[in-house]
């Protein structure tokens, strides 16, 4: 844990107390409940600070790509998000 403490930090944590009903009846025949600790962060957040680490420069597409598995261009690779149909679709449809 204190490996963890000591790593960067830029999104800020939240703690939301969860009641959470288990599969086990009671003594009074209600499901059992327990409260628990859910830790979170803002989505958006996480997902701005990986797209601005300079680390992950080469890894993040910000484009769409159509990538063939040979040399006559028939065969399109489907493996990631950006070299998918949908991915072109939506960003020519933000331009109109």
């Amino acid at each position: 844990m204190k490996a963890i403490d000591n790593l960067p930090r830029s999104t800020e944590w939240s703690l939301k107390i969860v009641e959470v009903e288990g599969n086990i009846l009671g003594a009074d025949g209600k499901p059992l409940t327990e409260e628990v600790e859910l830790w979170m962060c803002n989505p958006l957040d996480c997902i701005c600070e990986l797209m601005a680490n300079p680390s992950f420069a080469d890894a993040i597409a910000f484009e769409p790509q159509k990538v063939f598995d040979d040399e006559a261009g028939q065969e399109r690779r489907f493996d990631e998000m950006w070299m998918g149909d949908w991915w072109w679709e939506v960003q020519v449809s933000q331009l109109k």
